[in-house]
Parts: C-alpha cells; structure tokens; sequence
C-alpha cells in the first residue's frame, strides 16, 4: 500500500469519508476566503449570511457526528416556520441536513452495512397501517405532512441506530440528559424571576414535558448506579433542577409520569446484581431519599407562592378521580370522540390527520357543549388518536411498537453486568417504559418535536440492544 493510501485511509477512518481530505481542504479554503468575501460586500450583511450559512451547512456534512448532535439540540427548539402548507421546526431542518450527511456517508464510505434492528418491523407496520388510512380518508389533504411525519420519524430511527453505535449509546444518551438539565435549569430560572406565576416552557415550548419527565427517571438511574459520590451529587442535583421545572411547566401529565415511572425504575434496579457488588436491595435505594425530600421541602416551601398554582393544578387532578373536572373533563369528550371516530371505520379509521376534521365527519359531536373550547384539537391520548384516525392496525402496530420497546429494554437489564451498563440499560428501559405508559394519555410522541424523542429512544435501545449482543457474542465460552 502507498503512503498516498495510508494517510487516505487514516482520515477515512477519522472522518468516514474516503474523499474527507478533499472536501475538508475546500472547506478551510472556502473559510480563508471570508474577510476577502465580507470587504467585498461591504454592508451587504445578507451575502455574507449565506455564505457562513453555506461554510456552516458544509461543515455540518462532513461531520456527521457533529451533524447528529446538532439534530439533538435542535429538538429543544420550537419555532415552526410555515413552508407551503407544512410548519417546519428547527429539528425538522436539522433532520434534512443529518438525512443528507448519512446519505453521503453511505455513498463515500466503504462500508456500507445496513444493520437490522428489533424495531423495524413494528416501526414498517405503523407506516403501512397510516398509508392504508390514506386512501380512504375523508380528507385526504389532511394526510400528507402526518404520513410525511411517521415516515420521517422511522428514518431518525435509523440514524440514531446507526450513529449511536459508532458514538456510542451511553455518550449519546448523557448528551441528553445533559441537555435537559441545561433547559430545566434556564426554565426555572426564568419561573423564579416571573414570580411563579406563569407556565414555562422554555425554548422547546410544549414539547419540554416529554423531554422532562423522560430525562428525570433517566438522571435517577444515573444517580442510583453511580460509583462515586460526586458522581452522585451531581446527578442528584440534576435530577432535583429537571423536577422542579416540571413544576414550572403546571402541566399535570409529566407529574403523574414521573410518579408511576420512578416505583418502577426502584423495583427494576432491586432486582439486579452488578458485578463484584451482592444484590441491590431497597435499603441501598435510600439515596434517592435526600433529592426527593429536597424537592418535597421546595414544594411545601413555595406552596402559596410560587407553586401554588402547580399543586392547584394536582389537586384537580386528584379530584377528577371521582368527578372529572377542568381539562380533565374535557380530555374524557375528546376521548369519547375519537371512540366515535374509530367506530367509523374500525378497519381503516377516518384517516390519519383526520381528526382535526371529526366535527364534520360526525356532527352530533358539536352539540357538546364543551366542544367549541376544544375543537380541532387531538384526543390527547396517542392510543385513541392512532385508533381513530387509522382503525385496529394503525393502534395494534402502535402497541406492538411499544411492547416490544418495553419487552427489550427489560432483557437488556439482565444482561448489563457492571454498574455503569446498569446505568444505560436502566435508563433506557425507564424510557421506554414511560413512552410505553404514556400513550394512554398524552398528546402527542408521534409528530413534532416529540416524534424525534420517540425516534431517539428506540434508536439507543435498539443500539444498546445489539452493542450486548455483540459482547455476548465475542466473550469465550468456558466449558466445564
């Protein structure tokens, strides 16, 4: 081999391009030429807009794990921009541009193995039961940007499977996690200086519940398997900042999430046994008793000041078990209409995107008095959603997706033998446990911003899942 191939397979191996060398060579040129670019320009602020735009787009292309994390900041980021009849996110452009890199990787890189994973069937049913949908949708111009949404939520799902593996999951897992804390804290920062008084969500507006309530039981798993006591600490302030921005929010769904998820992900780690250490027992799980009991002192603290209208919030909740009332009683007509919807068209459903229109389809609803407060709204339950606007096989593909979500990601704790892979596995599980449960009862984790948690999620653990098997795979067998 010449010195010619040695150094063009060293980058190759560095960057995952065979022609790297090039197009980085172009890029620095291209850099170099900018003061030249802005003199000539001069107060012509828009040239030199798209030409550090197109320097940064080129950057991002020739870097795909850059790309990929730029991808996952982008979600906690909503400022939709309306493109033709589509309101386009920043995520969605980042998508675009990660799709793009990949694509390149794929065409320029000498490897090009396409890696099965434990979700791509269920994931391919959910997109054939909504393309099936379409046809007999009473609208079908409603259907394009939702079915464009499914399809592009698989492909993140691809991506993530694929980059996570050469970054490696637990990088990119506490990349996120880093990352909520970081919005938790600027959104309690900013509940404090607004007197608690009003709901915050921060830069990823709505989409910061399903961002919270995930990363919380996530920093709890972190914090119970750390091995040293900084370690600890610092998750365990982690975790106490993304709870109270949950609070901040005023929103009652990432509560309640958080309070089934964390019982579970207790129960999930007294049953395991890391390597060298006997097994975990409930008495070792009283380290999470200091952070709780912080955030329960807080609480109790700003009860009639800056919380007050958060607990208010959880006590119609708890009143609503009885007698709904609030949004909760709106939340049961909306439900009752998407039951109405599927009895329809129980095969087919009334067609994805559809139930924004389901006053029209079905216009007794509008006889409802609530209805004019709520209409054109989702069923705030993806479940129902999914069976309304797509019958048995869009719903049944949705629930074989999270099962088998749920069914991996507990099999992948009994394979994590050292405490920091019971840190990934059990915040993996955790997280596909709390999707799981709350597509019973959330707006949305199909589309938007929160499609591409969803596509983040099965992607690690699809990820994790095969990195296990592998070990498994290559460690000797001893016979007796």
């Amino acid at each position: 081999m010449s010195n010619y191939d040695n150094i063009s397979t060293a980058i190759e191996d560095r960057t995952g391009y065979s022609n790297a060398s090039q197009i980085f060579i172009a890029f620095l040129a291209l850099l170099f030429l900018a003061p030249a670019l802005l003199i000539v320009a001069g107060s012509q602020s828009i040239i030199a807009v798209f030409y550090f735009t197109a320097l940064g787009v080129i950057f991002l292309l020739v870097n795909p794990r850059v790309s990929f994390l730029v991808w996952i900041v982008s979600i906690s980021i909503y400022y939709p921009i309306r493109v033709g009849g589509m309101m386009v996110n920043p995520s969605d452009f980042a998508m675009l541009l990660l799709m793009l890199t990949v694509i390149l990787d794929f065409l320029l890189h000498t490897r090009t193995e396409l890696r099965r994973s434990v979700f791509d069937i269920p994931f391919l049913c959910l997109i054939g039961a909504a393309g099936l949908s379409v046809f007999l949708a009473f609208d079908k111009s409603l259907s394009l940007t939702p079915i464009l949404r499914v399809i592009t939520i698989y492909l993140a799902f691809r991506i993530v499977y694929k980059l996570a593996m050469d970054i490696g999951v637990r990088r990119v897992l506490l990349f996120f996690v880093y990352q909520v804390f970081a919005l938790s804290l600027l959104n309690s920062i900013l509940f404090l200086i607004q007197g608690g008084g009003t709901r915050v969500f921060g830069p990823a507006w709505l989409p910061f519940e399903t961002l919270a309530m995930t990363a919380l039981p996530m920093t709890a798993a972190f914090m119970i398997w750390s091995q040293f006591p900084a370690e600890r600490i610092k998750f365990g302030c982690m975790g106490i900042v993304i709870a109270l921005a949950i609070f901040a929010t005023q929103s009652r769904a990432p509560i309640v999430t958080v309070v089934l998820a964390m019982p579970v992900l207790l129960v999930a780690t007294a049953r395991q046994k890391p390597e060298g250490r006997t097994r975990y027992g409930f008495g070792s799980l009283f380290k999470l008793a200091l952070p709780l009991g912080l955030v329960a002192l807080i609480l109790y603290l700003g009860r009639e000041t800056f919380f007050e209208a958060s607990l208010g919030r959880v006590q119609e909740l708890i009143n609503s078990a009885i007698k709904p009332e609030g949004t909760i009683a709106l939340r049961v007509v909306l439900w009752t209409a998407a039951i109405k919807a599927f009895l329809v068209n129980p095969l087919t459903g009334i067609g994805i995107g559809n139930f924004r229109i389901v006053s029209q389809i079905l216009p007794d609803i509008r006889l409802t008095p609530v209805w004019y407060y709520i209409g054109g709204m989702s069923p705030h339950n993806v479940v129902l959603h999914w069976l309304a606007e797509t019958g048995l096989p869009g719903a049944g593909a949705l629930l074989w997706l999270a099962w088998r979500g749920l069914k991996t990601g507990y099999r992948m704790l009994a394979k994590a033998e050292t405490a920091q892979d019971q840190q990934v596995a059990q915040a993996l599980f955790i997280g596909l446990f709390i999707f799981a449960m709350s597509i019973f009862y959330m707006r949305a984790w199909t589309w938007g911003q929160d499609g591409y948690i969803m596509a983040l999620l099965f992607g690690l653990g699809a990820a994790w899942q095969r990195q296990m098997a592998s070990r498994a795979s290559d460690s000797p067998t001893i016979k007796e």
